[in-house]
Parts: C-alpha cells; structure tokens; sequence
C-alpha cells in the first residue's frame, strides 16, 4: 500500500533534530520519492478521467491523497507539486468540499492532528461534492 508508511516517513522527518540529516531527508523526498509516487498517482488520476484518483465519484482514496500532499506541502515543501498541477487542483477541489473544509478547520482549531485523522471521520461522515 502506498499509503502505509507515509506518515512514519512524515513523524521522522518532522522529528529529525540534526539540520544536516532533515536536509538530506528532504532531498532524498523531493528528487527521488515524491517525483515517483506523484507520477503513479497523475497516472491513475488520467486513467480514472481525470476527476478523482479511483473512479467517477469522491473516494477515501481522494481523501488520502489530498492528506498526504497537505502534509507534503507543509511539512516539506510546498512547491512539491510544480510538476503535477493535475494533482494540485485535486487537493485544492477536496478542500474546497464544504464538509471537508468545516472539518479541517474545527480540528486544526481543536489542537488534533487536523487533516491526519482523515480515516475515521470519512468513514463516520456523509461528505458529498454536490
């Protein structure tokens, strides 16, 4: 699952006190590890019309690809997507949602995680795009 270690990759960089080896971490994210998992995701987003990553319609899959660049953005850089704006506009359309966009800012408010704890509340939400 691509998914799977994103967020101990993300803790660990977060979390790294040496600025040479969080400079090397960062490097290694922005040449090597997102230039690939970004081209497998603008690839399925083309295969899927274009829209949303897995199909015709808003899916958890959407939601967690929307996570994952956030924290990207934020917490590593956020010119990461100059080479996919296919996938910029994702992100910025799910955000957009105005049920994802009360929920991130009541958690973020809230001290949580914020848009980290997206599993949980998706499944336990009615979150439409109409």
């Amino acid at each position: 699952m691509m998914f799977q270690n994103y967020f101990s990759v993300f803790r660990d960089f977060n979390q790294e006190p040496s600025i040479v080896k969080k400079a090397i971490m960062r490097k290694d994210l922005l040449e090597v590890h997102f230039p690939k998992y970004f081209a497998k995701f603008q690839e399925l987003l083309d295969l899927s019309g274009g829209e949303w990553i897995a199909g015709p319609t808003l899916t958890y899959a959407d939601l967690a690809l929307a996570n994952f660049i956030d924290v990207a953005e934020e917490m590593v850089n956020p010119d990461c997507l100059k080479d996919f704006p296919d996938l910029k506009r994702l992100k910025e359309s799910i955000f957009e949602i105005p049920q994802v966009k009360e929920w991130t800012s009541t958690t973020r408010k809230a001290g949580t995680m914020g848009k980290w704890r997206v599993r949980r509340e998706f499944q336990s939400s009615n979150i439409s795009t109409e």
